[in-house]
């Protein structure tokens, strides 16, 4: 955890990627505070080709789309992880109009969940398993 948050603090005084951490979910809004209406569009980079690997844990539900001129626009990043070890993807957004770049590092990590029982032993009774 100590390795992810340097990562984090490097990158984000580097000034250049956007970094994003979360758990499940992660929703922000874009602005347009322009006098027109612009498109947006969210490459994943894992892979040469800007497809996203059929094995990522992470998701993009709105891969693009269109913002009008002083409206916002919700976007919404899912990660679902099969595995307790820190996962990143790299994304990108792209605004083709004022030819606007910015690319996202996605980092995500999942935890083993901490249960307690406030008993030793639970006594089912007779049951029929099986059946």
């Amino acid at each position: 955890m100590c390795r992810l948050l340097c990562i984090v603090k490097l990158l984000r005084e580097i000034k250049i990627t956007k970094v994003i951490m979360f758990c499940i979910c992660r929703r922000f809004f874009v602005t347009n505070p322009t006098n027109s209406a612009y498109n947006f569009v969210w490459t994943n980079e894992d892979l040469p080709d800007g497809s996203q690997p059929e094995d990522s844990a992470f998701r993009c539900v709105v891969t693009q789309g269109t913002i009008q001129s002083g409206k916002k626009h919700e976007m919404v990043f899912e990660y679902v992880s099969d595995s307790l070890e820190l996962a990143e993807s790299f994304w990108r957004f792209f605004i083709p109009e004022h030819n606007i770049s910015v690319p996202f590092i996605l980092v995500g990590q999942t935890f083993e969940p901490a249960l307690s029982f406030d008993r030793s032993h639970i006594n089912f009774r007779e049951m029929l398993v099986g059946q």
